[in-house]
């Protein structure tokens, strides 16, 4: 994936509109439909992003969410169910209301433009999403699966 392409991993009623959209002008070799991926898969994409949108209306707690923080990905979701547990307000995402295109739009343009938030989330160590997720083994060991997509090797016994 270049750096002028976007992915959309996943489905649902509106994949069908945006591959339209992208053909109606003439840009679907900007886009990559990944569709809906396995669990296993998810790191890998989510390692290559440069932030996560999240638009959902319908899920409690989005497992996207916390998977990008642990890749110290920005986010951009909903404000709406758990989104706010996770997203912290210009410091590691960004939360708008519910069906805000403008909102929406001009979030993605500030993250475009390498604002603080984008460099917090991306911060390996300093950054808020890499606190939430350094603390442990285990944390360290998600940030890594996610971060490169792959998982770490084991270390010889």
């Amino acid at each position: 994936m270049s750096g002028d392409q976007i992915s959309l991993v996943g489905d649902g009623e509106w994949r069908g509109r945006f591959e339209k959209l992208a053909q109606a002008h003439g840009m679907e070799k900007r886009f990559i439909f990944a569709g809906l991926v396995s669990p296993a898969e998810v790191p890998r994409y989510v390692g290559i992003m440069d932030a996560l949108v999240h638009l959902s209306q319908r899920e409690g707690l989005p497992r996207a969410l916390p998977q990008a923080l642990a890749a110290a990905k920005p986010v951009v979701a909903y404000d709406c169910d758990g989104a706010r547990e996770v997203c912290r307000e210009g410091e590691t995402g960004f939360l708008i209301e519910s069906g805000d295109l403008a909102g929406l739009s001009a979030r993605l343009l500030q993250l475009a433009g390498n604002t603080a938030c984008a460099r917090n989330s991306a911060a390996p160590d300093s950054g808020s999403s890499a606190k939430i997720f350094r603390r442990t083994n285990g944390g360290r060991h998600l940030r890594s699966v996610f971060k490169t997509g792959r998982r770490p090797k084991p270390k010889p016994k």
